[in-house]
């Protein structure tokens, strides 16, 4: 079952550092290959991922390890110009913006090589107990009873126009993550977001989560 969401304003917000990193660098001039972390970095702490079809998890991918992610830190928010230079990051890949665009026409995204990414996940009853207040803190998520944290050895994140003809228009997010959960189990999850009009204000996703034993 597809899910379709309205996302917020601070859902536009997600990709701006990206291109404002980009146009302070006097870079972007047309489409431009740009190399992660090394040419541009990566203001984010994380990446929500969704909730699965049926409701029962929402999973968020981290970026940074979780030592570093702020208590306080709205999740919702996802990005952070402050964040500490020193601060690790675990992915790397490139994005492609045109020029005067507001988002990457193509990204891609994995994990650095030999290093584990933290990916949370939480059920949805506890998730939308802790938005009652319009945001999920880092602390909140972490406090959750029903959290799940597992550590990814394959993260994999594709973002690109669904029709090549048009890289402004509708896109499509595929995220694949496998690893171990604390408790050993193993576990997979796909994530599959469509932007419906290349401005991040509406999408449509699906996701699955599966648990080893």
């Amino acid at each position: 079952m597809n899910a379709r969401v309205s996302l917020t304003a601070r859902k536009l917000k997600w990709l701006a550092p990206l291109v404002a990193l980009v146009v302070l660098s006097g870079a972007a001039n047309a489409a431009d290959r740009f190399l992660i972390p090394e040419q541009m970095g990566l203001p984010f702490y994380a990446r929500g991922l969704g909730h699965t079809d049926d409701g029962s998890w929402v999973v968020t991918a981290f970026y940074r390890p979780l030592e570093w992610v702020p208590d306080k830190f709205n999740l919702l928010a996802m990005f952070d110009f402050n964040i500490d230079p020193n601060c690790p990051l675990l992915v790397e890949g490139f994005a492609i913006l045109e020029a005067g665009a507001f988002s990457p026409i193509q990204e891609q995204l994995q994990n650095v090589p030999g290093v584990l990414m933290p990916i949370c996940f939480a059920e949805s009853t506890d998730y939308l107990k802790a938005f009652a207040n319009g945001k999920v803190t880092f602390q909140e998520l972490m406090g959750m009873k029903s959290l799940l944290i597992g550590w990814a050895d394959f993260y994999h994140e594709t973002l690109q126009p669904l029709d090549g003809s048009d890289p402004l228009g509708k896109s499509v997010l595929n995220v694949v993550a496998s690893g171990l959960l604390e408790d050993g189990r193993s576990f997979y999850v796909h994530s599959e977001v469509i932007y419906m009009h290349g401005d991040f204000k509406d999408a449509t996703y699906n996701v699955t989560v599966r648990f080893g034993d």
